[in-house]
């Protein structure tokens, strides 16, 4: 299709005298208004010109689309586009009483309750090493721990997330202690304990690395709360 870039007249503006032909006087700021109409009418239809004849790509969304001014994508490439972000932010708001989390490849949006509870123990008479703790359903971020040990007044409370680990616990029946390297502790006395830490998060729980010093005796019930 033909798209005129420019108006042809008979006559150029810059040739219209005063006296026009047939004896007809023109006004200077006719002559002037006329220049600059058919100027503005040129650049209108350079313009149009430029719109109708840009290049359609079907190129996918990328990177190479920055800066590129003169070429206008495809109904498929849109369409595409759509869909991924469709896919990515759903419009369905899920299930009641649920949020929103990134599922564990990191591609797309999930829905969960984002916590979950459990119990495990450990005997403190068994040498230091790591504890797999499972069942979690999902790969946590800080968990809480209460441990206590049945028929003493052994007990602790700490948080870790695998990074930073803390906890409070009862020493010598009467007396608190806190301390920022453990998040579990089974204290019985000075020399004679049982205290562990995360040392890693899984997709489906956690790992303890326990630390015995002395003799403790016994098998402690560390109750937990995991938060994705």
């Amino acid at each position: 299709m033909f798209i005129p870039t420019s108006i042809n007249l008979p006559w150029k503006p810059e040739q219209v005298s005063i006296q026009g032909k047939n004896g007809y006087v023109i006004n200077p700021e006719q002559v002037e208004y006329f220049k600059q109409l058919i100027k503005s009418l040129n650049l209108m239809y350079a313009e149009i010109a430029n719109v109708i004849n840009l290049e359609v790509s079907d190129t996918a969304y990328g990177v190479s689309w920055d800066e590129v001014k003169t070429i206008a994508p495809s109904k498929n490439a849109v369409y595409d586009k759509v869909q991924l972000l469709s896919a990515l932010f759903p419009a369905a708001l899920g299930a009641a009483n649920l949020k929103q989390f990134m599922n564990a490849a990191g591609t797309a949006p999930e829905w969960a309750n984002g916590m979950n509870c459990g119990l495990f123990t450990r005997n403190i008479e068994v040498a230091s090493g790591d504890q797999v703790i499972t069942g979690v359903n999902f790969k946590p971020s800080q968990l809480i721990f209460l441990m206590s040990m049945e028929s003493s007044t052994i007990f602790s409370l700490g948080f870790d997330n695998g990074s930073i680990s803390l906890y409070v616990s009862l020493k010598d029946s009467v007396v608190w202690n806190n301390d920022t390297t453990y998040s579990i502790l089974a204290y019985h006395s000075i020399d004679n304990y049982y205290k562990g830490l995360i040392s890693a998060l899984g997709s489906d729980g956690f790992t303890i690395t326990w630390t015995k010093i002395g003799t403790p005796t016994g098998t402690i019930d560390v109750h937990y709360l995991a938060l994705r």
